[in-house]
């Protein structure tokens, strides 16, 4: 999909906790290495989600879950995916994630896919589940948030499943820390959408900047000729413009690409205008917004900063996310 007005997606950065058992690293030293192929065929899919993964290493003792948040920190991680190699205590990580208070997905999921052929080394092997039902508990009881996807790489359901649990979290993520541009102010009682921007600002880090209807003409002046003459080509490829006013199609892409040019410089993910502010010097650029819509930005009419704040989330969901009147859709 094309991710619209700002830049490349967001990078939606995970971090990974591969857990062991110190008791078994003294019994064993290096034992944990028998699990590198299951550690990497599980990050593969966590990728394939796309997840950049930040990973500290395997993790058995303190010293290895100060590295990870001091990593995790550095890095700026969404959230935390477990992956119980065997059973792991709960309380060697437990501070660290209430600390950081991130979601966590927890992986139940084992090397092999069932009791067939079991070896001697089969137990060992497999029983993480011990760790991630200690682990859960104590989660539940410190209020961190947390899913568990349970089965094996082997069977659709999990990899499907992990998939969108994955992706449900970098949504989640998304949302946070976006910057949206408004033209205007919100339309007068509509209260359906109605919330203080202190208040999203407080609660999720959205920020709302002013964009002027002056600003846009302003923009829309510095536009060259041959960069709206190479915009209208590129769509002309694609869609049937020969119905349309030349003159009126023109002025149409030239706020189209300032909004988009301004969104640049403001690192906006959404925009919103009310119309009423829009009253001399230009046409409401609906037209503008609409393709901005169709490159992945979120929009919300009449000032609507609340609608306007999902598109890039539900983009990374649908690849299909668009505001819409009732009666128009």
């Amino acid at each position: 999909m094309q991710w619209g007005i700002t830049m490349a997606p967001r990078t939606i950065k995970a971090g990974i906790l591969p857990l062991y058992l110190k008791l078994y690293e003294e019994i064993t030293p290096g034992g944990y290495r028998q699990f590198d192929g299951f550690i990497g065929s599980t990050k593969e899919l966590l990728v394939k989600a796309g997840l950049t993964l930040i990973d500290p290493g395997v993790v058995f003792e303190k010293s290895h879950v100060a590295k990870a948040e001091e990593l995790f920190l550095r890095e700026n991680i969404s959230f935390i995916v477990t992956l119980h190699l065997c059973y792991s205590p709960s309380l060697l990580i437990a501070d660290f994630l209430k600390k950081l208070h991130l979601p966590v997905i927890i992986l139940d999921t084992t090397p092999d896919f069932s009791f067939e052929n079991m070896q001697d080394d089969y137990l060992l092997k497999n029983h993480g589940i011990h760790g991630v039902m200690d682990l859960t508990s104590v989660l539940r009881s410190r209020g961190i948030p947390f899913t568990v996807v349970s089965g094996h790489a082997e069977n659709p359901d999990f990899t499907e499943s992990l998939t969108k649990t994955a992706r449900a979290y970098a949504a989640a993520s998304l949302y946070r820390n976006q910057t949206i541009g408004i033209t205007g102010k919100p339309f007068e009682g509509m209260g359906d959408f109605a919330v203080d921007f202190g208040r999203l600002k407080q609660a999720f880090g959205i920020t709302v900047k002013e964009i002027p209807a002056a600003r846009l003409i302003e923009e829309g002046e510095r536009v060259a000729d041959g960069d709206i003459e190479a915009s209208m080509n590129e769509e002309k490829s694609r869609w049937d413009t020969g119905r349309v006013s030349p003159e009126a199609y023109r002025d149409s892409v030239r706020t189209y690409l300032a909004l988009k040019r301004i969104a640049g410089k403001e690192g906006l993910s959404g925009y919103t205008l009310n119309f009423q502010f829009i009253t001399e010097g230009m046409a409401t650029p609906f037209y503008a917004c609409s393709r901005l819509m169709g490159e992945g930005s979120g929009y919300g009419g009449e000032g609507d900063v609340l609608t306007a704040t999902l598109g890039a989330p539900l983009n990374l969901l649908s690849e299909a996310a668009k505001f819409d009147e009732f009666f128009c859709a």
